[in-house]
């Protein structure tokens, strides 16, 4: 992932937060399609899920990366995704993550699952600051709303919205 870049001045917009979301290496716009997440990630296909994305005009669908559930996205009509969810790996059994999950190559500018909590006000500025709600951290521009969360000081969850 590339390193990150100081916060912009005057703070995060939709053309600069748009420049430091990756994955797989590679700057991701939303929305994207499935080709876009690159090598190692399938949506898993979902009779249900297809039904809802032809009836309502948008669904939900569990994300893998290397066989793993890493998460979900939202498709619009067009089968472009508009909507990304990371989560940490879990056992089935607890909450903890499971050390055989392969990292997920996804960041915004350098932030990635498993980045101590405590670093992320440092790295994306005051407007990734938790706000006085503990663990949770959300964000706004104009067209992206981004939600991170924290189990052990360490962020377990990353969600991006594009509307």
């Amino acid at each position: 992932m590339p390193d990150p870049v100081p916060v912009p001045e005057g703070g995060w917009t939709d053309e600069t937060i748009k420049d430091v979301i990756y994955i797989n290496g590679k700057n991701l716009e939303l929305p994207c399609t499935e080709d876009d997440l690159g090598d190692g990630f399938e949506i898993v296909p979902d009779e249900e899920s297809d039904k809802e994305l032809e009836e309502k005009g948008s669904a939900t669908y569990e994300l893998n990366y290397c066989g793993y559930n890493v998460g979900q996205v939202a498709k619009e009509e067009s089968n472009k995704i508009s909507s990304i969810y990371f989560e940490a790996c879990e056992s089935e059994t607890s909450h903890n993550v499971r050390e055989d999950c392969p990292d997920i190559p996804f960041s915004i500018n350098g932030v990635t699952i498993g980045t101590p909590f405590s670093d992320v006000k440092e790295i994306m500025g005051e407007d990734f600051s938790d706000k006085g709600e503990s663990g949770l951290i959300s964000f706004r521009t104009e067209h992206f709303w981004i939600v991170m969360h924290n189990i052990d000081d360490k962020i377990s969850t990353i969600k991006v919205f594009y509307h």
